[in-house]
């Protein structure tokens, strides 16, 4: 179909994009060695585990940004956010696997919630004491890298894995796994 258009009409005005939904907002910080992005419909109890806040506040929720926007989260980033509640038949299955069912289900929430923390352990993290975790902020992706390296962090991105967030590669600047690390 080339050189066909789709032409949109769009009325004057605003839209609510979660009109009637509960929203809350966190703050949230990024305690991980590499830059982490969010997507809008990412479901935010379930992100990447180098994102330090109130997991278990943010059940049942996402970003309250327009569908197709992200949040990026630099390392040492802290900002708040506004979450608002899925709709529709809430049920969730893929992000990180924690939840697979359905969010109102009691049994799948407690599930949910004894493994979250085992799921935050893995976070790619420097030691809190390592004099290269204030290297990180704010340097070149090559201090980054360097400092990343000294400390022994490693990607642990895979290939083909799509899962809303992404996580830079700081020796090439790729996101995620790209075969060059």
């Amino acid at each position: 179909m080339s050189g066909s258009t789709t032409a949109y009409e769009i009325q004057p005005g605003v839209i609510d994009i979660n009109a009637g939904r509960r929203t809350i907002t966190l703050t949230v910080e990024n305690r991980g060695d590499r830059a982490v992005q969010v997507g809008s419909h990412y479901h935010f109890f379930e992100v990447n585990a180098g994102l330090t806040f109130d997991r278990r506040a943010a059940w049942g929720m996402h970003l309250a940004i327009p569908s197709g926007l992200a949040v990026r989260f630099e390392p040492g980033d802290e900002k708040d956010v506004e979450l608002v509640e899925f709709g529709g038949r809430r049920i969730i299955h893929g992000f990180a696997g924690l939840v697979e069912g359905a969010l109102d289900d009691p049994e799948v929430r407690d599930r949910a919630f004894a493994a979250v923390d085992a799921f935050v352990a893995t976070a790619n993290t420097l030691p809190e004491d390592s004099a290269t975790a204030d290297a990180l902020p704010g340097k070149s992706g090559a201090d980054r890298a360097a400092a990343s390296d000294a400390a022994g962090a490693t990607d642990t991105a895979t290939a083909g894995t799509t899962d809303g967030t992404t996580a830079t590669d700081t020796t090439d600047g790729a996101e995620g796994s790209d075969g060059r690390d």
